[in-house]
């Protein structure tokens, strides 16, 4: 699994901004995307749920695990109510209270206008407050 924000925003190719801007292929970071406030609260959650020791019988469903959070990017300026987005670092403390020094989610506060732009950039939703990320920022680099 991997994708976010989620199986149901995937892109596939298809013309997703309008005629503009039809894509050609889908950008392999989509893949490693979660989008929307409720889609990172329900990773950071699934994650932490992971990290819990349980015990699983025969015939348990256990769920698809997918890589980890890295990387949290949060318009919090751009939020008419921030206690939208207020729980998120009580949750990425959870999850970096499992990690080791080099594995912990970082959180990145956006700047003012950061919201639309990141919507304009994915092209099928009206305004994006969370992005997270579950790759290490120098594979976006390569």
């Amino acid at each position: 699994m991997a994708t976010t924000g989620s199986s149901s925003h995937e892109q596939d190719g298809n013309d997703v901004g309008g005629p503009s801007q039809a894509l050609t292929s889908t950008p392999p970071i989509i893949s490693h995307t979660t989008v929307g406030i409720n889609e990172v609260t329900k990773a950071l959650e699934n994650e932490i749920q992971s990290r819990r020791q349980t015990v699983v019988t025969p015939g348990t469903a256990v769920s698809e695990t997918r890589a980890p959070t890295s990387v949290i990017f949060i318009c919090h300026a751009d939020l008419d109510t921030p206690a939208l987005v207020a729980h998120l670092p009580q949750l990425v403390a959870l999850c970096n209270s499992t990690r080791s020094e080099d594995h912990k989610i970082k959180v990145v506060q956006l700047p003012v206008g950061a919201q639309s732009s990141l919507a304009d950039a994915l092209g099928y939703l009206r305004r994006v407050a969370v992005i997270a990320l579950d790759v290490r920022p120098c594979w976006l680099l390569s």
